[in-house]
């Protein structure tokens, strides 16, 4: 979910401070448990199948009714299952072919299931290049909310400060080598490795530009509550 955060304490927004996202990073941390426990109830992992019993001879028999994933599955069908639609009196057919390109059906029906699953879903543009033809074009993708979070200012308009997506590196025995972390504002895109997240330093890698003029990550909300 966003974060707020009082903009004169955020300091150099093109700069930010170790402290700065580290408390924005354990903030959202706070968080990921909950997350990670309604994508296990549609992944079917419930609770239940953890049981044990102090007796191992006592029968320990386990049923998991999924209704989680039903309920998703359904409304995923009922919201998008028929593809948004777009009519304009004016000639929109650029923006028509931009949708067909990044297929924006696809992209609409992962964003529900993610309001669905978690109450709350991300996506971020960004610009992609076409490997035969090097042409470079606008394309969006679905971030899993369970690593990345948007900041805001603490008025009422909740106006974006920047985004932050984070993910672990793993090694070839399957162990986190490091953590890429990815900060977005309304100009350039940050680029840090960090050997831990939400405490410690960031050693910036790269910094690039992005040209939206807007932060380039939308939250959107399935309520107010944040409820999946």
């Amino acid at each position: 979910m966003a974060i707020k955060i009082n903009r004169e304490m955020a300091g150099d927004l093109n700069n930010p401070s170790s402290e700065l996202l580290n408390r924005c990073i354990n903030q959202h941390q706070s968080d990921f448990w909950r997350l990670e426990k309604l994508s296990d109830y549609y992944d079917g992992k419930q609770d239940i199948l953890k049981r044990t019993k102090d007796n191992a001879a006592t029968p320990n028999n386990k049923v998991v009714v999924n209704h989680a994933k039903y309920v998703t599955d359904m409304n995923v069908g009922f919201m998008v299952g028929n593809p948004v639609a777009y009519t304009s009196s004016d000639d929109i057919q650029s923006m028509l072919d931009a949708y067909t390109k990044v297929d924006i059906v696809s992209h609409d029906t992962e964003l529900e299931k993610d309001l669905s699953v978690f109450g709350i879903g991300y996506e971020l543009i960004y610009m992609n290049q076409e490997p035969q033809t090097g042409k470079v074009f606008a394309d969006i993708k679905c971030i899993d909310p369970r690593g990345i979070f948007l900041v805001t200012d603490d008025t009422i308009d909740t106006n974006p400060l920047f985004a932050v997506h984070y993910q672990p590196v793993y090694n070839l025995q399957g162990a986190v080598d490091y953590y890429l972390v990815k900060y977005y504002n309304d100009n350039r895109v940050l680029t840090y490795r960090a050997a831990s997240i939400g405490f410690g330093d960031y050693q910036l890698i790269k910094a690039l530009p992005h040209y939206f003029k807007a932060v380039p990550v939308i939250e959107y909300r399935n309520n107010e509550e944040r409820q999946g």
